[in-house]
Parts: C-alpha cells; structure tokens; sequence
C-alpha cells in the first residue's frame, strides 16, 4: 500500500508531507510524493519567453522534489515522486486513481473570506472528489509531536448521523492508526429533525434540545460506539447545530485535546439540516482532519436480510392495514 502526499513546497504543504511520513510508518506503507507545475495562460507572442520559463521551472521543482524525497529516505521509509503538469486537483485525482492509495494528504493554506472565494481550496476540491481518504493540514497544526510517535493518537470523531457517519465509523474501526482507547464522539444534531426520527412532539428545551431527545441521542451513539472502540467508555458531546456547526465542533475538539478530527464527506453535495460541511470543519479547526467519503466500505453497509417481522396490531382498522404489508 502506499500513501499519496501533494506538495507545492509552501509551509503547510510541508507539514502535509510531515504527516504522510507519519502516517507511512505508522502503516509501514511506501510513500509517493506528487508536485504539480500549473501552466501559466500566455498568449501566443509570449509563448517562447514562457517556454523557457517552465522548463526551467519544471528543472527547479524536480531538483527540490528529489531532495524532499532524500530527506525522508534516510529514515528508512520507501519514497517515489511524481512530477506533473496541468491542474493541481486534477493531477492529484489522476495520480490517486492510478496508484490507489490508502490515504491522499494535503495541506490547506486556511485562507478566509474574499481571499478563499478568489483562489478556491484545492484541498477542498480534492476531499470532495476523492474517493480514498483524505487528511488535511493547516500549516499551523497543533500538537503534531504526539504524531511522529508510536502511540495512538487521541481521535475526536464529528458525527450527524447521515450515511456519511457510517463510513467515519467503519473506517475508525478498520484504521490501524485509529485503533485506540482514546476515541471521542461529537454529535452535531438540529432538534426538529432529531425530533421528528424519534417521534417527540417538542424538540426543544430554551435553546438547547429537549433532555429527552438527547437522551435517546446518548442511548443511540453510545450503541454505536461499542462496535468503535469496544468496551471503553467514550467521551460523547452533543452540539445543537445552529449558524455555525464548524464552529462549534472546533471548540469541543479543543475542550477535548484531540490530536486529529475525523469528518465523512456525502456522496453529493446535497444540504443538510444540521449546516455542518467538509468546507466549515476545514475552516475552523486547527489539528488535522481526516476526510472519509460515504461510498469508502461499501460492502458494511449492506442491509441484513429480515429473518423476523413484529407486527403491532390492536384490532383496529388503521392497524389491520399493516398485516399485509408485514407479511
């Protein structure tokens, strides 16, 4: 197996290749280090001048490339490069869907406001499309020392219940890196619609979600959680999801110390009722973040087959007409 790091030699690139070197001997997997030079848009008279340019650039980026590589050769890990041109997402994507990596990392550079909606996030752009795993890093991580160790790492783990939860909790239970007694839960949840899956007629308590709801949310995650991390008693937080649900789950991964957040990504970008997204999570918390798509194990997902139906039936002729459907 083998990891795929991007890398543009920025600094927080920099640390994205840190971590893949982690990783790589955590999972005692090879490593590829892939660096992308993007053309420059000419017109045709200044075409020759930006010939020579690129060549000289691409010359440059080869040399600094391979002794990135060297570098990390001498701690024993296997190293490749990759040199590409064109598009930096596309070239990750490509690159990723020939070497099919477990892990794709990256590193965001954590811009904000006119200066993100200008530029893009190529991070971004690859978690959305990326069909492995993908770990982000800002260039100013936290606590990335406990991470060049051999001891687990202290993982929060967002969830709001839609299916792209499901793969995070394969995903946490399958990941040798993961594989560790010091797991906590978030759960970001919106009463009404929490409400609405349980059958309660008030979602609400002043603003904080009825305690009965939350309790059923308890007794529902902490069922989860034993085919997590087993026995261990978790550390669980519950998150009503107002304006800000990136916000408020990078506070409790503070509260909490984790050294990495492990989000699930949705097949398709479609809305959710609790307002928490890849792009809000990447934006506010400052440790890195594990990005798992919805489709990653799909064959766990599979629906059991039904050996036994309990029909609940009082005589009544609203109940009669479930018996057919039942059976």
């Amino acid at each position: 197996m083998t990891i795929l790091a991007a890398t543009d030699f920025s600094p927080c690139s920099l640390t994205a290749v840190r971590l893949a070197a982690t990783m790589a001997r955590r999972r005692r997997s090879e490593l590829t280090l892939l660096h992308t030079v993007e053309p420059v848009p000419v017109d045709a008279m200044a075409a020759p001048l930006i010939s020579g340019w690129e060549a000289a650039m691409s010359k440059t980026a080869e040399e600094a490339l391979e002794a990135q590589a060297s570098e990390l050769r001498k701690s024993g890990l296997v190293v490749h490069t990759q040199l590409q041109f064109g598009s930096a997402v596309q070239s990750i994507l490509d690159s990723a869907a020939t070497l099919k990596p477990e892990l794709i990392v990256i590193g965001t550079h954590g811009r904000r406001g006119a200066a993100r909606l200008f530029l893009g996030s190529c991070a971004e752009a690859v978690v959305r499309a990326s069909t492995c795993p993908v770990l982000v890093t800002g260039v100013d991580s936290t606590g990335l020392d406990r991470w060049d160790g051999s001891a687990p790492l202290s993982v929060a783990v967002v969830t709001d219940g839609s299916r792209a939860s499901e793969s995070v909790s394969s995903w946490v239970r399958t990941s040798g890196d993961c594989a560790t007694n010091d797991v906590s839960l978030i759960r970001v949840y919106w009463p009404p619609q929490s409400a609405a899956h349980y059958g309660l007629d008030e979602p609400w308590h002043d603003r904080d979600g009825n305690p009965e709801l939350v309790r059923l949310l308890e007794r529902d995650l902490r069922h989860d959680a034993q085919s997590l991390i087993g026995t261990h008693e978790p550390r669980m937080r519950f998150k009503v999801a107002w304006h800000d649900a990136g916000g408020a789950v990078a506070g409790e991964v503070r509260s909490l110390g984790a050294q990495a957040v492990v989000i699930g990504v949705p097949a398709h970008r479609r809305g959710s009722a609790t307002g928490l997204t890849v792009a809000s999570v990447l934006r506010t918390i400052t440790v890195p973040v594990f990005c798992i798509p919805e489709n990653d194990h799909p064959d766990e997902r599979r629906i059991p087959k039904v050996r036994s139906v309990l029909i609940a039936c009082d005589l009544s002729d609203a109940s009669r007409t479930a018996i057919l459907p039942g059976y």
